[in-house]
């Protein structure tokens, strides 16, 4: 391309111009080669009520254009960049190339859902090249915290690397057949407490199944391998559903 174009420089204009043309030229270069400017999306996170939830991540993320990707859930090609929310609710994604952006939530506070998971419908925030987007409200809604405990009496179970495990895994299948995992809130010298939130009103199954370990259910009854399944629909009055199993083995 650049040779061509000092060849036009020099047959219009002569010798006398190749310094112009040459200038010309570079400008030319710099224009097409310049990065467009990134920009950024600021607003607050906070629960449905008004709740604050300082520390929550929220994300901006591409939305997936195949097939109908009705919500709930949305579901996305790629997230952007995120950002923790202060501790005034308020959040800065920085970094973001200009585009069509839903933003979404997660955080560790129980009993909060993650609008891109569940919410009726989300929100497109479109960003130009090098704008800085104010104004923009995350809302998480209330669900149901379903707590599951695993017991280990005799200490089978290694240290988690992070808060989603599958040594024994926790999940949640909804009738979109997703599955959603259970989260470690807590790990005492017994076992350990895991949770996940569901939204109230809509038929879940929980699965729970030892990848690693035979485990047997609050009743003592052996847990067969593929797992203890336990339909879940739960309403906004009812109180927090709870399971408990033990880890009884390894699995050889």
């Amino acid at each position: 391309m650049k040779f061509r174009t000092y060849e036009r420089v020099w047959t219009r204009l002569g010798r006398w111009s190749i310094v112009a043309g040459i200038g010309a030229m570079a400008v030319f270069a710099q224009t097409a080669v310049a990065p467009a400017k990134n920009g950024s999306i600021q607003g607050t996170v906070a629960g449905s009520d008004g709740t604050p939830l300082p520390g929550a991540h929220v994300y901006a993320a591409v939305k997936a254009t195949v097939g109908n990707t009705k919500a709930p859930p949305t579901l996305v090609t790629s997230i952007a960049n995120g950002a923790t929310a202060s501790p005034g609710n308020t959040f800065t994604i920085p970094n973001l190339p200009a585009g069509a952006y839903i933003l979404c939530a997660e955080t560790t506070v129980p009993g909060w859902l993650d609008p891109c998971h569940w919410s009726a419908s989300v929100p497109v925030v479109n960003l130009a090249a090098g704008q800085n987007l104010t104004g923009q409200s995350v809302v998480m809604t209330k669900g149901a915290v379903v707590q599951i405990r695993i017991n280990d009496p005799s200490k089978l179970l290694t240290a988690p690397a992070g808060a989603i495990v599958h040594d024994v895994e926790v999940v949640a299948l909804g009738a979109n057949n997703l599955y959603f995992n259970a989260r470690i809130a807590s790990i005492d010298s017994g076992g350990r407490n895991e949770q996940v939130t569901l939204p109230f009103d809509l038929a879940h199954t929980l699965i729970v199944r030892g990848q690693q370990f035979a485990l047997t259910d609050s009743t003592g009854a052996a847990v067969p391998a593929t797992g203890h399944t336990q339909p879940l629909q739960i309403s906004a009055s009812a109180v927090a559903s709870s399971f408990t199993f033990t880890v009884a083995g390894k699995l050889h």
